[in-house]
């Protein structure tokens, strides 16, 4: 079983982490090891070699990498109980950071929950801590499950580009 008190420590031990590498917070001891990586996904050795291509178009003092610009900040909740409210679920979400919604989807003639929602952060980090250290975190006894919430045309996009890659890759094998 998972404790939440232990999911929420380490998800407060990654924001921590993230804000060491980002400079914001000064750690007592050294990093270990050789190269540091920022939290951005660009690493000390070459954080100068952010340009448009890796950016997406932005290239300037707000430039990061496209990692950061797809990073969801809206979240896909499954598994939810069917007598839980909002109220039941938005404590564990606050401990990972600050939420601008949270909607249960409900049935428009009963009322009663369909079992799935969406969950809104302000800063992208915290929808990515909450997948990671919320996934099956038990509101009402059941396991909650987390998932990016993207948008049908995204997907299907996404699966064009990979079926597109598959088969540029079957006919380079062949020849």
């Amino acid at each position: 079983k998972r404790n939440g008190w232990a999911m929420v420590v380490r998800a407060l031990w990654v924001i921590v982490m993230c804000a060491m590498a980002e400079g914001l917070v000064v750690p007592v001891a050294p990093a270990v090891g050789r190269r540091r990586v920022i939290c951005s996904g660009v690493s000390k050795r070459n954080r100068k070699r952010v340009t448009a291509k890796n950016t997406g178009g932005a290239v300037g003092r707000t430039a990061s990498r496209k990692a950061d610009v797809d990073m969801p900040q809206r979240l896909f909740v499954t598994n939810i109980h069917y007598e839980a409210t909002e109220d039941d679920m938005m404590p564990a979400f606050r401990a990972i950071g600050p939420v601008v919604k949270f909607e249960i989807i409900r049935d428009s003639f009963s009322g009663q929950s369909k079992g799935w929602g969406f969950v809104t952060f302000t800063e992208p980090i915290h929808a990515t801590v909450a997948l990671d250290s919320l996934q099956g975190y038990r509101v009402k006894g059941r396991p909650i499950r987390l998932d990016e919430a993207t948008s049908l045309a995204k997907k299907r996009k996404e699966a064009k580009v990979k079926a597109a890659y598959e088969k540029r890759e079957a006919k380079r094998r062949q020849g």
